[in-house]
């Protein structure tokens, strides 16, 4: 397993055979019959789900590592809300009216 993670992170190419997934449908609510009342859920192996983490914290690790998201993105951060991007822009408003 670790030659096959290790080789796909090297030539960026994720193994076919990890793409496959078997869906069920999850009922939500109302009557059973109806197939609007229904959302699929994708069951994937768990070879993929270890890839993904593998690929998501070495990526994580580059973008904050190398600065290289700006400071004013906040989503999709570990340790950042919409409580700290709402202060950070009410705070450069009011600097910027110098208030």
């Amino acid at each position: 397993m670790t030659f096959i993670f290790n080789y796909s992170r090297l030539t960026a190419v994720f193994p076919d055979r990890f793409r496959h997934a078997i869906i069920l449908p999850i009922h939500k609510k109302g009557d059973k019959s109806v197939k609007s009342n229904y959302r699929p859920i994708s069951l994937l192996l768990s070879c993929s789900k270890i890839l993904e983490t593998i690929m998501f914290n070495r990526l994580y690790q580059y973008v904050h590592t190398d600065a290289i998201l700006a400071p004013e993105q906040f989503s999709f951060r570990k340790e950042s809300n919409i409580e700290k991007a709402v202060f950070s822009l009410t705070d450069s408003v009011l600097t910027s009216l110098n208030l």
